[in-house]
């Protein structure tokens, strides 16, 4: 696809530095929407081990809408969202002891939450800091957010599990943040064309392209967005999406990053949506049918009148005095059969389906899936300068073996069904498994996986994968480096 010319990339850019300029003072302290609330707001959820929007409608008059928007996040995801792989950090446990505190001279917002806040592990803390803080911060009034635990505070973990000595900052998330980050459209939101589509975004030379399906997975549209920066600073973005579709609808937008190497899509992120026709279906047909059933005799008048000649028809026209064969149609009297239909009565073969009554069984364990794709370096890359644009997924020429003691579980990349170049596990249990070589490539000397929420460990030790409620179906990739570089664990 052709790039953009440069003197249209820079209005682009100017125009959305404005836009950056302008909505926070459309939102200033004292602004209606920081005191009343009254309008819907976006909220932070997991999904994949990352940071995902969703949208929520419109708060209560009678709290601040920074209040409005922690309690709907502390809701959680709706039961469809789940289903679209939304999760998220908080539960029941950890709830909020006041109001959100705003301080204007600083910009920085306060969060007490109870004491079992402190009782959650580094790696949830983690992502439920992300969740408060993209959530707060979506406001132009907050820059950073604080967190306290009955009023005392407590350290304050960045996405790579550092102390902070300051507020928390989006900026702070990045290890937590997908590499495309769209906030505009939300999960699962109702859109027309045109689509806006916003967020941020930190890959290769700024650029990532999109493909927006509708729900029979035929293509709509297809195009390349460039972001304010890229290729190791995070830019933000701004397009429409064009659109034609008759029938109202299922849609899926996918984003994603074409690899240097060999194009193949990496950094993708599917989301789903409802999408409206762009064609209005004809309405003139439903208003003939009205006019036929107000005043039938009527409108026979009219047309005998209208209809001179169609006079004599008017007497075969008594024939309908003749139609009380309608009332012939007591027959559905006859109807009686449902009565015979005791037979159904044999059907008590249902009673014989307690089956399902055992099926709660699989309940017990709660199962996700993992999926792990595997790429291969340029030689001479290693860990500090990696750009993983630069690999190229692989599926042969090498073995991995994922472990679980507690469950007594050993499978191996044969083991996996396929997934494109990658490899799929359905339904394996919650737990933390142990990820470990058993043979790479001649050209490889040691693999690495960036670590996340999800993901600890070192190629000499072996990376623990935690598969839970917060990981969702899991998404991991493998680079195998051709240089050796001491990993030492996390």
């Amino acid at each position: 696809m052709k790039r953009i010319e440069r003197p249209v990339r820079w209005v682009l850019i100017l125009v959305m530095l404005a836009a950056m300029v302008i909505t926070p003072a459309l939102s200033s302290p004292g602004s209606a929407s920081a005191q009343s609330g009254g309008t819907s707001v976006r909220v932070f959820f997991i999904r994949d081990g990352r940071i995902a929007s969703a949208r929520r409608a419109k708060t209560s008059q009678d709290i601040s809408i920074f209040n409005g928007s922690l309690i709907a996040l502390l809701r959680g995801p709706r039961a469809d969202e789940r289903a679209a792989g939304l999760s998220t950090a908080f539960n029941e446990f950890a709830t909020p002891t006041a109001s959100v505190e705003y301080d204007e001279e600083t910009s920085i917002a306060t969060v007490d939450f109870s004491a079992d806040f402190t009782e959650l592990t580094d790696r949830i803390r983690i992502l439920g800091m992300a969740q408060v803080v993209f959530t707060l911060t979506q406001f132009g009034e907050i820059d950073g957010v604080l967190i306290t635990v009955d009023g005392a505070d407590v350290p304050i973990l960045d996405g790579e599990s550092n102390t902070l000595d300051r507020a928390a900052k989006r900026s702070d998330y990045e290890a937590v943040t997908p590499a495309i980050f769209v906030e505009a459209p939300e999960l699962l939101t109702t859109v027309r064309s045109p689509i806006r589509i916003r967020g941020t975004a930190n890959t290769f030379e700024a650029t990532f392209n999109y493909a927006l399906y509708d729900e029979n997975d035929n293509l709509l549209a297809e195009n390349f967005v460039t972001a304010t920066s890229g290729t190791g600073t995070r830019g933000r973005f701004n397009e429409t999406i064009d659109y034609e579709l008759n029938e109202t609808g299922r849609g899926t937008l996918i984003v994603y990053e074409a690899s240097a190497k060999d194009g193949s899509w990496i950094n993708v992120v599917a989301i789903p949506l409802y999408l409206r026709a762009t064609v209005e279906p004809p309405t003139a047909t439903p208003t003939v049918t009205k006019t036929l059933t107000a005043t039938p005799t009527s409108t026979i008048a009219a047309v005998s009148s209208q209809t001179p000649t169609v006079t004599p028809v008017t007497g075969a026209t008594v024939a309908p005095t003749t139609a009380p064969r309608p009332t012939n149609t007591a027959q559905p009297t006859n109807t009686p059969r449902p009565e015979n239909t005791p037979a159904l009565t044999n059907t008590p073969k249902p009673t014989n389906t307690p089956q399902p009554t055992a099926i709660p069984k699989p309940t017990e364990v709660p199962v996700v899936s993992l999926t792990i794709k595997v790429a291969d370096c340029p030689p001479g890359m290693g860990i500090d300068d990696l750009v993983p644009s630069e690999c190229g997924q692989i599926s042969s020429g090498f073995g991995f073996r994922l472990t679980s003691r507690q469950h007594d579980i050993d499978l191996t990349l044969r083991d996996a069904m396929r997934a494109g170049v990658g490899f799929w596990w359905a339904e394996l249990p919650y737990e933390t498994y142990l990820l470990e070589s058993v043979g790479l490539p001649d050209s490889s000397m040691t693999f690495f996986i960036p670590r996340s929420i999800s993901v600890e460990g070192s190629a000499g030790s072996g990376y623990s994968i935690s598969l839970d409620e917060v990981s969702g179906n899991l998404e991991v990739t493998i680079y195998l480096l051709n240089r050796w570089i001491e990993l030492a664990p996390f």
